[in-house]
């Protein structure tokens, strides 16, 4: 079955956005999986709209009172993570 081609700049695009180097073959590779996913996507069709029967009745969700508590205490919630420098959590950086 044929489909979309995929050229090599935007392969090489893809692989730059991901910041991987690819070598010949494997950009022959992605270049590949991409026009199979690209094939895949196509064949979906239009999206249909949910039918009304699908979603839930306007009201239907229960809804508690709100009232007002305390909140948790600081030293304690703290007291409980692996790292807390100035009163604030300290997490691994995963944006670069």
């Amino acid at each position: 079955m044929s489909g979309p081609r995929v050229p090599r700049e935007q392969a090489e695009r893809v692989a730059r956005l991901a910041r991987i180097s690819l070598t010949f073959d494997e950009s022959a590779s992605l270049r590949g999986q991409l026009a199979s996913i690209l094939r895949y996507v196509n064949g979906l069709g239009p999206l249909e709209p949910a039918p009304e029967r699908a979603m839930p009745p306007a009201g239907s969700a229960p809804l508690r009172d709100d009232r007002v508590r305390d909140s948790l205490d600081r030293d304690a919630v703290l007291s409980r993570a692996p790292l807390v420098r100035g009163g604030h959590f300290i997490v691994p950086r995963v944006i670069r």
